[in-house]
C-alpha cells in the first residue's frame, strides 16, 4: 500500500510538469522572437503550479488528519512544516521569476504589480489577489516559526492557511492559463477543490462533535 501511495504521489507531482511541457510545444514559442522576460513568466507558471499543488497537499493532510495523537506526533510537525517551507519557496519563487519577467519587459521595475489595486481592471484585480496570498502565507510561516511561544494564538490565526489555499484557487482560476487549459492539470484544481471542500466540512463537524462531547 505504501509503494502504491509513493507512486500515485510521484504521477501527481508529475502533472504540472507535464502541463507546462505541452504548454511549451506551441510553435509559436520556437518560431518567432519572444518579448524579453518571457522565459521568466513561462518558469514562473511552472512553479506557480508546484506551488498550489504543494499547498494543497500541505492543506489536505493538516484537515485529514484529525487525531489528536497523530496531529501532536514530532514525525507529522516536520512534515508539515517542511511541506510549508516548500510552499512558501515556490510562491515566493513564482512572484521573483513573475516580476523579473515584467521587469525586462518593461525596462523598469514594475512596481505596480507588487500593490494592492482592485480598481485597475480584471487582470490587476487578481494579481492583488494573489500578493494577498502570498502576504498571509508569509505571515503564517513566521507563525509557525514561533508556534511554542504563542501556542494558543498559533492555534487560531494558523487556520488563515485555509484562506490562503482559498485565495490562491481564485487567482489561479482567474488568470492561470492552466486551470483553463484541456489539459489533465485543469481538472484537478477542481478536484483539488472538492476534495479540500470536502474536508473543511469533515474537519468542522469534528470540531463541532468534539465540543458537544465535552459540553455533555
Amino acid at each position: 500500500m505504501r509503494r502504491v501511495t509513493v507512486v500515485v504521489l510521484w504521477l501527481v507531482l508529475a502533472i504540472p510538469a507535464v502541463q507546462w511541457l505541452v504548454s511549451l510545444s506551441d510553435p509559436i514559442l520556437w518560431e518567432s522572437q519572444l518579448p524579453p522576460g518571457q522565459w521568466l513568466y513561462l518558469l514562473s507558471k511552472l512553479v506557480a503550479q508546484y506551488a498550489f499543488l504543494l499547498l494543497t497537499i500541505q492543506l489536505g493532510l493538516g484537515l485529514s488528519l484529525v487525531s489528536k495523537r497523530i496531529q501532536t506526533s514530532s514525525d507529522h510537525i516536520i512534515f508539515h512544516r517542511n511541506i510549508g517551507l516548500s510552499v512558501l519557496f515556490a510562491v515566493l519563487s513564482h512572484a521573483c521569476l513573475f516580476i523579473g519577467g515584467v521587469w525586462l519587459r518593461s525596462g523598469h521595475f514594475p512596481l505596480a504589480v507588487i500593490m494592492i489595486q482592485f480598481d485597475q481592471g480584471y487582470y490587476n484585480t487578481f494579481v492583488s489577489v494573489g500578493v494577498i496570498a502570498a502576504c498571509l502565507l508569509i505571515c503564517v510561516t513566521i507563525l509557525g516559526v514561533a508556534r511554542k511561544r504563542i501556542p494558543r494564538l498559533f492555534g487560531y490565526l494558523h487556520r488563515v492557511a485555509w484562506l490562503v489555499w482559498g485565495l490562491g484557487f481564485w487567482h489561479s482560476l482567474a488568470i492561470g492559463t492552466e486551470t483553463n487549459s484541456t489539459v489533465v492539470w485543469s481538472w484537478i484544481y477542481y478536484l483539488a477543490a472538492l476534495v479540500i471542500t470536502a474536508l473543511f466540512i469533515f474537519r468542522l463537524f469534528k470540531m463541532m462533535q468534539n465540543r458537544f462531547l465535552v459540553s455533555n
